[in-house]
């Protein structure tokens, strides 16, 4: 190497070095030849969410009215919806930019499953786990407790004489309508012969139980709550006594959704509870992230026993 002799540190590599990176430079425009970073905020800053009448709806609407998502750039709003077919539709719409959801639905509109339009989702949010359970219509207290089978004496009588008993569910994709089967399933009855079993919004459960549309339900709370405070019905088995800390409702978002609204699918979605500390969350409560999870994630309950209060399984 042949120095300059004009400047003795200036080396024939350094040259060619310097040139170079100059002749990479020239062709940005002026003003960007130094250090650049990508802007963190979103790309778009409202967003519309979905929710229904449902305490698990509640990371959502608190995040929302102190200001967790104003903090970080999104302008949100809250919209409470009649149904979770309502719910679906009006993400797929874009009415909602994002949206509270069971957990069924989303791999359900990626498959086009259920009268759903096929549109891929993903859920960067668990909202929560457990908080269902089965309600029973009062008359039934004290006949038929946590265990199934004794409901099966009930059902064929019922069935027998042409007036099959009715059980409700949210949204046939939902895990409502597993938790629905799974018990009377555990009792010997069949869902889709020895009973009927219809859909119906979780508001609304509590209205139909009083005026004797229905025998027993499964929803989230408060509406199982509201059953035993109206003197109409009493839970028989709660969810997580079925399996512990499953997963129940979260925040979905349409895949191509999530490519143009990056903060709320992603660095925002989580970081509000963590960084606010929300009191009296457990480990595994409100808002848990799971980083972005895709539609095609799935899971099961154990089927190897009958529902009880004694016993706790986890997949």
């Amino acid at each position: 190497m042949i120095p300059n002799p004009s400047n003795p540190d200036l080396t024939r590599r350094r040259f060619l070095r310097r040139t170079a990176a100059g002749a990479l430079l020239a062709g940005l425009p002026a003003g960007w030849s130094g250090r650049a970073f990508a802007d963190d905020s979103p790309e778009s800053p409202n967003v519309r969410f979905g929710i229904i009448a449902l305490t698990d709806c509640s990371p959502i609407v608190i995040a929302h009215e102190k200001g967790f998502f104003k903090k970080h750039g999104i302008n949100s709003s809250v919209s409470k919806e009649a149904s979770w077919a309502v719910i679906r539709d009006k993400l797929q719409t874009g009415d909602n930019q994002a949206t509270h959801m069971l957990l069924g639905m989303p791999i359900a509109s990626t498959m086009g499953l259920g009268g759903s339009v096929k549109k891929p989702m993903v859920f960067p949010w668990i909202l929560n786990r457990n908080g269902q359970g089965i309600t029973l219509r009062s008359e039934l207290a004290g006949k038929v407790k946590d265990d199934p089978k004794a409901l099966k004496n009930h059902v064929d009588k019922a069935k027998g004489i042409g007036e099959p008993l009715t059980f409700a569910m949210t949204f046939p994709p939902g895990t409502h309508a597993m938790w629905m089967r799974y018990f009377l399933a555990a009792g010997g009855i069949n869902p889709d012969k020895d009973v009927n079993l219809i859909t119906i919004p979780p508001p609304q459960m509590v209205a139909n139980m009083k005026v004797g549309k229905m025998d027993g339900f499964c929803v989230g709370e408060p509406w199982n709550a509201r059953a035993i405070a109206d003197k109409i019905g009493f839970t028989a088995i709660s969810t997580q006594d079925i399996w512990k800390d499953h997963h129940l409702d979260g925040l979905r978002l349409l895949r191509h959704g999530l490519r143009s609204h990056r903060a709320p699918g992603r660095r925002r979605g989580g970081e509000p509870q963590r960084r606010h500390g929300i009191p009296g969350q457990p480990r595994h409560g409100l808002s848990q992230g799971l980083g972005g999870v895709d539609s095609a994630a799935g899971a099961r309950p154990r089927h190897d026993a009958a529902p009880a209060r004694r016993r706790h399984r986890t997949p």
